[in-house]
């Protein structure tokens, strides 16, 4: 269609506008403090990893459907929103959850369909994040799923035109496709995948979910944007330390680990195998076949096509031993665990062609990541010769089988192999009520391997959990009403951003 002659964009200090309001009435309403200056799209000085290396996540395959399907209505997004988006459209496109019209052409062309926003309705005023709808392969079906924005400086681009048309204002734009995001390191994008899989209550007691309310799930994106701006962390109690371990926590992975690295011929080999993925298929593969060892036989099910589903492990993260019989023959063995997606994905509008000067948002929609790790076994028909006993480096230090007062180094709790990578963990999405209620209830692995993993359950947002304090709760239903209604109203204006 034609475009239009455009009207100014909206400044690109809407957004960072409204994260100033939030800080404001949180620190009035909650008595937090609120010193932390609103960032710029540079200041990243609080999520920066110590090697300083840039990120290097790949851009995901783009999924088709096997045939273009007509239209339909997408479900909505779980949680609740202020309005309905199936009534809540504009008069020539009512229902917002309608994949319809140039809407329908994105989705079949695999590409991410914004329907609503965080409150429910798709105009130019739309704050993130955004409720989505993508082509999932592995289901073959329709996704829809909360997007987050990952610059707080750049637009939302959720304006919907007649025809279902996606605008930045009333400038047609194309609709959200992949793409990396280069101006995160690595681990900044973990953080951000725990955050949006898990949900997060701050140090300071504040809660942000994607399923839960509406002021929760501005609360998650102002703790998103923290991570990835640098903009108001000390409203939340967010440091580097904190953001490294959100970091740790976003990364499902597998160690695998030769209980002996080498054996005689004839001998039975196993392998340790450590992972924080509970519930979630890890495909297994080996040159020999394997079982789960009898000790391991009632926490673990590995199924004839080499699938390990972990069931009841007792540790975090969870501790699996596999069997192999012997092998007579000298040679290798190597044993693989594999498993989950393509990894969190990252979507934007391509404007360069469109008359705006600002870029629109890029998007983060959580998803399964990959991992992986092997481990190699040598079948050897001699011994291994034993290893030289070292000297002691001190005349007066204690014989070896003497007992000292000296604590035993206790193992790191999660630590990945070499071959992990990082990724999420499996998440489930339900419809989404369309008024403010108690979300759904989702738990996380208690731990039992050292003082970091026991904080976990603490930090992470427990489903149907409210904020830490009275305070912060009433600080969040003021925020979350206030900021939209400014927003809605346009009381909120670039000028007041300032």
């Amino acid at each position: 269609m034609p475009v239009p002659t455009p009207t100014p964009p909206r400044s690109r200090r809407l957004v960072v506008g409204a994260v100033a309001a939030l800080t404001a009435l949180v620190a009035a309403t909650g008595g937090l403090a609120a010193t932390a200056p609103v960032a710029t799209a540079a200041s990243t000085t609080a999520t920066t990893t110590d090697d300083g290396l840039a990120a290097t996540a790949p851009v995901a395959t783009v999924d088709v459907p096997a045939s273009p399907v007509g239209e339909f209505s997408a479900a909505m997004c779980p949680g609740a929103t202020h309005h309905d988006p199936r009534w809540s459209g504009p008069d020539y496109y009512t229902d917002l959850t309608l994949v319809s019209g140039e809407r329908l052409e994105a989705y079949n062309a695999g590409q991410l369909v914004p329907l609503y926003d965080v409150d429910g309705t798709a105009d130019a005023s739309s704050h993130p994040p955004l409720c989505a709808v993508r082509y999932d392969a592995a289901t073959d079906r329709p996704v829809s799923e909360w997007s987050f924005c990952t610059d707080a400086l750049l637009n939302t681009c959720n304006n919907l035109l007649p025809g279902g048309v996606l605008a930045e204002g009333d400038v047609p734009i194309p609709f959200p496709t992949l793409v990396s995001p280069q101006r995160l390191n690595e681990q900044q994008l973990a953080a951000v995948d725990t955050m949006i899989r898990d949900g997060y209550t701050s140090p300071l007691g504040l809660t942000g979910r994607a399923d839960g309310s509406v002021s929760e799930r501005l609360t998650l994106q102002s703790m998103v944007w923290c991570v990835t701006d640098g903009v108001n962390c000390d409203m939340f109690g967010l440091d580097h330390e904190e953001i490294t371990w959100l970091a740790d926590m976003g990364r499902e992975w597998v160690d695998v680990t030769a209980t002996n690295p080498t054996v005689l011929a004839g001998q039975e080999i196993s392998w340790d195998l450590r992972t924080t993925a509970f519930g979630s298929p890890i495909a297994i593969s080996s040159d020999v076949p394997v079982r789960v060892c009898e000790e391991s036989a009632g926490h673990a099910e590995l199924t004839t096509d080499g699938v390990l589903v972990i069931h009841d492990a007792p540790t975090y993260p969870a501790e699996v031993r596999l069997c192999a019989d012997a092998v007579a023959d000298e040679g290798s063995v190597m044993l693989t665990a594999r498993g989950g997606g393509d990894g969190t994905s990252y979507h934007q509008s391509d404007v360069t062609s469109t008359p705006l000067g600002e870029d629109c948002q890029i998007y983060a929609t959580w998803e399964l990541a990959p991992f992986k790790d092997s481990e190699t076994v040598t079948v050897s028909s001699e011994p291994s010769e034993p290893s030289e006993p070292s000297e002691p480096s001190e005349p007066s230090e204690p014989p070896a089988d003497e007992p000292t007062d000296e604590p035993a180094d206790e193992p790191t709790a999660d630590a990945p192999g070499d071959g992990s990578s990082t990724g999420s963990s499996t998440g489930t999405s339900t419809s989404g009520a369309t008024t403010e209620g108690e979300p759904s209830t989702a738990s996380v692995p208690s731990s039992a391997d050292g003082a970091r993993e026991s904080q976990k359950p603490g930090r992470l947002a427990t489903t149907g959990t409210a904020l830490g304090t009275a305070v912060g709760a009433a600080a969040l239903l003021v925020v979350g009403g206030t900021v939209v209604l400014l927003l809605r109203s346009g009381r909120l204006t670039p000028t007041d951003s300032d």
